[in-house]
């Protein structure tokens, strides 16, 4: 285990980080028609998000559920898959914010690398419901342009039928897109029963709210320092997960971070498996992602090290 961020970490062989932060790789997705090639799972797109505080600078992640579907009993950041209303929320989010929307004009172009701006809005928009959704923290200005607090941000049950929309509209507030700004993507790779296309977002954690697990799809939440990961020895970390605390690292604040996010490189991140000269599988991953680490070598079918 030579590569400081994954020491001592399970992590999972998962390429990308939607409804949960990754999935198994390496022929997983159960065995072709005879005489027919099977045609690979067409990704999902979804949106992850890093939620950051200083003093020390740390993330906060969530602990999925052990009966949950997507990567029971993981360690993730929250996250979740692009829902057909996000799309209407960014649309009318990005208009209310009118003449003083060039933050979030930037921001989606920004994005164009990756995604056309209306689609950039809408997994902005997933990844700030999401953290709502499963922690509780909502990245929300008000007309004053001061981020919601305290009772201006309702659990999503005491929010009942209205949603996130209603929370919105009853504190005259709209979801603060140009606090969100991409850190990478990951794709899981091809062969996996379930497969995502998931953006990585970071966002300062907005003051006067502290995270809680709704119980469901997060049933425990903590604050990790990246330099912390070589000590989570009994996680299982997703290799997104880990690749994304990893970068995070590198900064020493949030500031800092968020400064630095745009100069890496906006190279989707498909992780391939193969199988070595010896016979072991290797993961990889290309270079011009920026992550400063391209082959993973895994232990058993859901774990690996990394050889930096």
């Amino acid at each position: 285990m030579s590569d400081g961020a994954g020491g001592g970490a399970r992590a999972g062989v998962g390429g990308a980080g939607g409804a949960g932060g990754g999935a198994s790789a390496g022929g997983a997705g159960g065995q072709p028609v005879a005489g027919q090639p099977r045609q690979p799972v067409v990704p999902r797109r979804s949106a992850s998000l890093l939620l950051v505080r200083d003093d020390p600078l740390r993330v906060l992640m969530l602990r999925r559920g052990s009966s949950r579907g997507a990567f029971p009993s993981a360690l993730v950041f929250p996250g979740g898959v692009l829902e057909p209303s996000d799309a209407g929320l960014a649309a009318g989010h990005v208009a209310r914010r009118g003449a003083a929307g060039a933050g979030v004009a930037g921001r989606a172009a920004a994005g164009r690398a990756v995604a056309p701006p209306d689609e950039a809005a809408s997994l902005r928009v997933a990844a700030i419901r999401e953290a709502w959704e499963e922690v509780g923290v909502l990245l929300a200005r008000d007309a004053s342009d001061s981020h919601l607090a305290g009772s201006a941000v309702p659990t999503p049950v005491a929010a009942g039928a209205g949603g996130l929309a209603g929370v919105l509209d009853a504190a005259g507030a709209r979801l603060a897109l140009e606090d969100v700004v991409p850190f990478g993507r990951w794709i899981t790779p091809i062969g996996g029963k379930r497969r995502f296309d998931t953006d990585f977002f970071l966002a300062r954690a907005p003051e006067g709210q502290e995270p809680t697990a709704d119980g469901v799809e997060a049933v425990a939440i903590r604050w990790v320092r990246p330099a912390e990961v070589p000590d989570l020895r009994s996680e299982l970390l997703l290799l997104p997960t880990l690749m994304n605390l990893r970068r995070l690292g590198s900064f020493a604040s949030v500031a800092e971070a968020i400064a630095g996010a745009p100069r890496f490189p906006r190279e989707p991140v498909t992780p391939t498996v193969s199988i070595g000269d010896d016979g072991t599988p290797v993961v990889r991953i290309p270079a011009a992602a920026g992550y400063g680490v391209t082959e993973f070598f895994p232990q058993d079918p859901g774990h690996f090290k990394l050889e930096g």
